[in-house]
């Protein structure tokens, strides 16, 4: 996908220190970063220090950015590789709000409003991790492997299995 002359405007001026111009791509890819950490998180509230922490994370790792991935799909990256560092170091149990009746209750309406990201949420964490990459943000098995370090075939593997339990889950 060939990125737009704007964006590379702007990654190259955020890339110079220019904090407006990574503010402008903030806002311009905020919403897709925020799903895919809520999809991959399977919370609301847990996804908005996921997306914060994926933004830190890019601005810190501006300068990194090749040209051969476009900004949304580095960003993409970054942030499934910030929902696995957060995993590992089990920091989503810490900051999960689980406790909280009106999270609890804001997320259940959500996720019940959504049929298809109910089911997505019911998955398995590795398993959901890897459909949502591959299926719906249409990352390659090569990119998944670098932030996931599982095997190609493991991750075909996953998404067959993946598949399968959405459907079985589609149909009840």
């Amino acid at each position: 996908m060939q990125e737009n002359k704007l964006i590379k405007a702007l990654v190259l001026n955020a890339q110079l220190g220019n904090n407006s111009a990574f503010e402008q791509l903030y806002q311009m890819t905020v919403p897709q970063i925020y799903i895919l950490t809520v999809r991959l998180s399977g919370g609301l509230t847990l996804a908005g220090t996921l997306t914060k922490k994926t933004y830190v994370n890019a601005w810190q790792k501006i300068s990194q950015k090749d040209e051969k991935t476009t900004f949304l799909n580095w960003l993409k990256i970054i942030a499934a590789s910030t929902v696995l560092e957060e995993m590992g170091r089990n920091t989503l149990e810490k900051i999960s709000s689980e406790n909280d009746p009106q999270t609890k209750e804001n997320e259940e309406v959500f996720f019940n409003q959504q049929p298809l990201e109910k089911a997505i949420r019911a998955l398995e964490f590795v398993d959901r991790f890897v459909l949502i990459l591959h299926d719906l943000e249409n990352l390659s098995f090569e990119i998944i492997n670098k932030i996931t370090s599982l095997s190609i075939n493991d991750l075909r593997s996953k998404l067959m299995r993946s598949r399968e339990n959405l459907m079985i889950i589609v149909e009840e």
